[in-house]
Formats: C-alpha cells, sequence, structure tokens
C-alpha cells in the first residue's frame, strides 16, 4: 500500500507573551511547561520523529512561517536544511500567507506565490525546479480561476504540476473506490494533477487509541485492496494537530510517534515522497473537478463550497473594503523612480500579509447556536491593510521630493484621526497625535531604494484593530518616541513653521491624570538633514521620562532575509543598527543629563528596541538615518541654552530672602 504523509506549518509573523495563545517558541517544541517531560509536542519535535523512524514527510511550511522563524529562531531553519539533506523530507508550496485564492486578482496570486518560492529557495535551500506540488490554502480550490496561475511559467519554479485536493472533490467518488486513491488529469487542464487528500485518513490519524490503531490499519488494508498498482493513500492536514499544539490536544504528539512506529513495523505500507510516486505512476482518468473545500469548512462551519459563506458574509464587508483599497492603491501607485518602487514591494508585502487565512471566523463560536462571525485576529489584520496607504504616500512623496522641509497634518491611513507627516528629501516621517504622540513610522530616503525603518507593521497584532496603538499584550509596536508607562496618552500638535529651509512643531501632552500631562515634544527638521532633532520638555513636578524607541533598519529586507547583514551601531552617545547599506540610529546631546537604560525587552517582533532615560528639565536626541553627522545640530545647542536657563532661574529662586531664610531656618 503506497500511502504518503502531507503535512501543512502554518502561522502567521507571531512572538511570545500571549494571554490568549501559545507563542511561538511553543509551536516549535523549544518552549512551554513540558520541556523537561517526556512528553514530545511542536513542530521540530515531530520532524526528528519522522527522522528517527526513517518515514518520509511531506511538508509544506507557509510564507510567514518561514519568516518568523528567519527572525525568531533562525536555527530551527539550519536543522530543517539538516532534516532535508537526509532525503526524508519534501517540500509542498503554496503562497506567502494563505490567502482564499479565487477571491485576488491573478496578478496579487502569482505575487504571493512566487514570494512564498522565494524563501524556499532562500532559507530552506530548495532546488525549485522540484517543488511542483501544490498546497491550496484553505483547500477552496475554482478549476478556471486557479489553474491558469498555478501552471504559469512566469512562477520562479515554471509552475506547479500537482495540486493536493480533498477526495470528496474527485466526482465526490466512494472513498474506497479505486478512482479517489489515484492522480486524477482536470479536463482542460493537461499540465496540472490533482493528489487526493483522504477525508477518512484525516480522522483516523493520529490514532487516539488501540481501537482507532486497529480501525486504521483496517482502512489501510481496505485502501490496499480497492487500489492497484496506481493507487495512493494521501493523509493531508494542519502540521499543529499532530504535533499537539495550537488549538490542538496536547496528547496526539505521542498518538502520533506510535503511528510512526506502527508505520515503521509495518512494511506493507509503503510511505512515500510525492514527487517519486508522481515520477513512477499515471493519472487514473480525467474529470471535471467542481470548485470545493474540505467537509468541514463547507459544510458543518457553513463556508459553502465556495467559501462564499464566509467571505461574503455582511458582517466582513468593511473588513473586505480595507483590503481592496489597499490593493487598489497599491495598482495604481506609479513606480516610476527605484525609491518608490522599493516602497511599494513593501507594500504589497503587507498587504499579502494582512490577507493571512482571508476572512477566516471565530470557531469558538462553532458551539453555539449563532452564526460564526470574523474571527478577532483576522479583522485585526484586515485592519491593517489600510497602513499601505502611509506607503503609497511615502513612495510619492520619494518620487515628488522637493528640496524643501514640510510638516502637515493630514490623515493618512483613513482610520478618521490626524497624523502629523513631518518630511524632506532624506526622511518622510509620521507620528500619531492620538496615540502618544509616537513616531509610528519613519522611511529612509537617503539611497537610491527607500525604506521603512521605525514600524513594524506586519508582525502579529493580536487581536488590536485600532492603528497607531502600541500594543500591550503582547508588547508589540512601540514605534518610536513611545513614553515608558503612557505610550497612549492623548497629545495635541501645533505647526509652528511648516514649510521651507526648516520645520518645526511640537506636540504637547494633553491626557488627562497622567503623570506626563503637559510634557511637550519638539521636532526640527532642516531641508537636507538625514535625522529628525527632538526635544523632551518635562512638566514641572517630572524629574525623569524614558523613551522607548523600536528601530527596524530595512523592514522589507528583515522579513525576507531575518538577521542577515544585521550589525549594531554602538558609541557612547549613539546607539542604533545598520542592515545592510542601510542605517537608523538615535544620538544623544552629550551635555545633558541622560542615559541609555535597559528596555524591557530587546525586541518587537521584527524590531529592535532602544530605551533612553532624560533626568533633564528639557532632554535632546536625534533621530536618523545613514551616516551620522559631525559636530551639534542647532536644535541640541537650542535645547543646551533652554536648560542653562532654566537652571539659573532655579538657582535664582534658591537665592530669594524667603528661600535663604527657609535654609537657615532648616540649618538652624
Amino acid at each position: 500500500m503506497t500511502f504518503a504523509l502531507v503535512h501543512h506549518a502554518n502561522q502567521y509573523l507571531i512572538t511570545e507573551g500571549y494571554a490568549d495563545r501559545e507563542g511561538l517558541g511553543e509551536i516549535l517544541g523549544v518552549k512551554g511547561p513540558s520541556e523537561f517531560s517526556a512528553r514530545k509536542r511542536g513542530l521540530l519535535p515531530l520532524l526528528q520523529m519522522h527522522v528517527a523512524y526513517g518515514v518520509p514527510l511531506n511538508l509544506h511550511l507557509s510564507g510567514t512561517l518561514i519568516e518568523t522563524l528567519a527572525w525568531h529562531y533562525p536555527e530551527s531553519l539550519s536543522l530543517i536544511n539538516q532534516l532535508l539533506r537526509s532525503g526524508l523530507i519534501e517540500i509542498i508550496g503554496s503562497t506567502l500567507s494563505q490567502n482564499v485564492m479565487p477571491f485576488f486578482s491573478d496578478e496579487y496570486n502569482r505575487r504571493q506565490i512566487n514570494e512564498a518560492l522565494w524563501l524556499y529557495r532562500r532559507h530552506l535551500g530548495c532546488d525549485l525546479r522540484r517543488v511542483k506540488t501544490f498546497w491550496v490554502p484553505e483547500r477552496v480550490w475554482h478549476t478556471e480561476k486557479l489553474a491558469p496561475i498555478l501552471t504559469n511559467p512566469r512562477l520562479l519554479n515554471g509552475g506547479y504540476r500537482q495540486v493536493l485536493l480533498d477526495d470528496r472533490l474527485v466526482h465526490r467518488v466512494r472513498p474506497f473506490d479505486a478512482r479517489a486513491l489515484s492522480a486524477w488529469n482536470i479536463a482542460g487542464v493537461p499540465d496540472l494533477t490533482i493528489l487526493p487528500i483522504s477525508l477518512r485518513l484525516r480522522y483516523l490519524i493520529p490514532p487516539a487509541a488501540s481501537a482507532k490503531e486497529h480501525a486504521l490499519s483496517n482502512m489501510l488494508r481496505a485502501l490496499r485492496s480497492a487500489g492497484g498498482d496506481r493507487s495512493i493513500a494521501i493523509y493531508g492536514d494542519d502540521l499543529e494537530r499532530a504535533a499537539g499544539v495550537g488549538c490542538w490536544d496536547a496528547r496526539h504528539a505521542p498518538q502520533y510517534e506510535r503511528f510512526l512506529r506502527w508505520l515503521s513495523l509495518n512494511r506493507w505500507v509503503e510511505p512515500v515522497l510525492l514527487s517519486e510516486w508522481v515520477r513512477r505512476s499515471q493519472p487514473f482518468e480525467t474529470g471535471t473537478i467542481d470548485p470545493g473545500t474540505f467537509f468541514e469548512l463547507a459544510r458543518t462551519w457553513g463556508a459553502g463550497e465556495d467559501y462564499r459563506g464566509w467571505h461574503d458574509d455582511p458582517n466582513c464587508q468593511v473588513h473586505r473594503r480595507y483590503l481592496a483599497a489597499a490593493e487598489q492603491a497599491l495598482a495604481s501607485a506609479e513606480p516610476g523612480v527605484a525609491a518608490n518602487a522599493e516602497l511599494l514591494e513593501l507594500g504589497w508585502r503587507h498587504l499579502f500579509h494582512c490577507a493571512y487565512e482571508t476572512s477566516w471566523h471565530n470557531l469558538k463560536d462553532a458551539r453555539l447556536e449563532q452564526p460564526l462571525r470574523l474571527a478577532p485576529w483576522a479583522a485585526a489584520l484586515t485592519s491593517h491593510a489600510r497602513s499601505c496607504a502611509v506607503i503609497v504616500a511615502a513612495a510619492d512623496w520619494a518620487a515628488k521630493r522637493d528640496g524643501l522641509a514640510h510638516a502637515e497634518l493630514t490623515d493618512l491611513d483613513g482610520d478618521g484621526e490626524l497624523e502629523l507627516v513631518v518630511k524632506n528629501d532624506r526622511l518622510f516621517a509620521v507620528l500619531s497625535p492620538r496615540w502618544g504622540g509616537r513616531l509610528t513610522y519613519l522611511f529612509d530616503l537617503t539611497n537610491h531604494a527607500a525604506r521603512l525603518v521605525v514600524g513594524n507593521i506586519s508582525d502579529d497584532w493580536n487581536l488590536q484593530e485600532e492603528l497607531n496603538r502600541s500594543m500591550d499584550c503582547p508588547r508589540n509596536h512601540p514605534g518610536g518616541l513611545a513614553d515608558v508607562g503612557q505610550e497612549h496618552d492623548r497629545y495635541v500638535p501645533e505647526l509652528s513653521i511648516a514649510t521651507g529651509q526648516c520645520v518645526r512643531v511640537s506636540l504637547h501632552n494633553v491626557e488627562a491624570g497622567s503623570p506626563l500631562a503637559h510634557l511637550e515634544k519638539r521636532l526640527t527638521l532642516m531641508a537636507g538633514d538625514g535625522h529628525l532633532c527632538v526635544a523632551y520638555v518635562l512638566p514641572e513636578g517630572v524629574w525623569r521620562a524614558s523613551v522607548d524607541a523600536c528601530l527596524s533598519p530595512d523592514y522589507y529586507r528583515m522579513l525576507r532575509e531575518g538577521r542577515v547583514g544585521l550589525a549594531p551601531i554602538v558609541g557612547r552617545f549613539s546607539r542604533g543598527w545598520r542592515n545592510g547599506s542601510t542605517q537608523v540610529w538615535i544620538r544623544l546631546d552629550r551635555d545633558q543629563s541622560a542615559i541609555w537604560n535597559r528596555p524591557d525587552q530587546p525586541e518587537c517582533g521584527h524590531g529592535l528596541m532602544l530605551r533612553l532615560t532624560i533626568f533633564d528639565e528639557v532632554g535632546h536626541f536625534d533621530v536618523g538615518v545613514g551616516e551620522q553627522p559631525r559636530g551639534r545640530c542647532a536644535g541640541a545647542r537650542l535645547a543646551a541654552r533652554e536648560r542653562r536657563a532654566r537652571r539659573l532661574a532655579l538657582r535664582s529662586t534658591l537665592e530669594t530672602p524667603a528661600a535663604l531664610a527657609i535654609a537657615g531656618g532648616t540649618r538652624g
């Protein structure tokens, strides 16, 4: 009996520290409460099981999971590469972010597939000519829409040749019919073959008890009898299910290991890599494949065979518009110059991330007698597609720079709140007065290719739909100028000089009851400078303020490449990071009472944390890109003069007769 195991491993750009779900370390199997116990759970232990028992595995890793591993656990990719070299694992392809493909344009889907292929080559060392089997996101199939895309020779692998679909789509044949155990040609699509996933095997693996093990053995024997030399039984499902992580029972992992042990002892079952079986087999026949998906999604959960029950849900209408508007903005933006094109590539990638598991609904409601609704995490991701408008605005400015500095208040992302934009030929900075007066985006325009250096916008937002707000649990997306403990305070902006060779703006904290109420942030940008000059004016009675910055030097490259090329910038007064030709840094004014402090966590997603603590009434620092300028900027000199004036004023109050009398009385 020829048999194939296919595992689909899919996670978003998650981190650690969630209150409502497992973190990345637990999903991988490198962290968790049972790390010292005998129970194996997680992605890496499951892969090692296959090596230990010598059982071949067909593995799909989603692009978002590869991006996450390349950044947070690059060593895990080294281990996966080692297992690939063992010859026991074959890589299955798909889209980058598991978007439900029938609802997107051909060009959008082609980009998604090619980005995933690029990651397979870059991080897994795959020969793309050998990646020929495709895992359809959520297994939602539509022949007329998807077949031309999958066989497109413009794909980096030259096009796919096999696609994994549920056996119920193959003419709705009975599971023990030989036709359900064979490859099928699709009518009108001569270059694409269907490999059927067995519904019954999905229900029996991993076997939960000896009775199920017996039932599984009997079923495989029945399949062997029903099929012939050209037959194959395929198990395909979420890897997290067999690994006992995510929403799945932790007992699944040891049950799955028992199953692998059984496979290794029963030689009449031959586990194979799909490419090997395809080379020696021929399709059973040709047939028309109707639109459809797996049984639970289509019937039990109400998405329907074409998924429109979820995608067209009226409760998703606003979020569908977010995706459509973002795609339209990116598609209509003209690349024009290299800097513009680089940012638009980032915009497309962010949009891909926001379409992750498109319109997925909350299965927790499946036990209730009410319709399923858009999952909160899906709503959060889709909401952040609006950030594409900010990227398009930065790209537009990169193409139309005029040699001057500008400041303006505008609602860039359409969230109903005004953002403060400060820009010149070298920088495009966006600050959120509503959410902490924080620097939410900083684009470096100094080189031929523009880059995002503050704002890790594609990293997980958990359940948070609000734009520009620093995320609390787990802590993420602080941006820059984030006042520790008061990241959500409301500020009011003031534009003193809005255009010219120099712009000056300020942000005033108006949050009632905040310990930082009346704090003022002053920003100066000269037309030719590659840095923002920032002054912090502390309110009366506040003697200290700590400020966080989350730096992402070339965020697009960090998503694709991980940590390759990343190096710290460390000096007495300057800290930051460089990534290839990109540099982003913060420089303290040496003539002040301020220190580099230790942040609560070293990283937030694809972002590197810095913290500085100011003890002066007027603190000053620069936030910049590229090479650091020599000497102090005009803003630093102004801040120093104001500090001296305040100190003189304080001393003069201490020398008044009343103050001297109090001091004398104290000494007496």
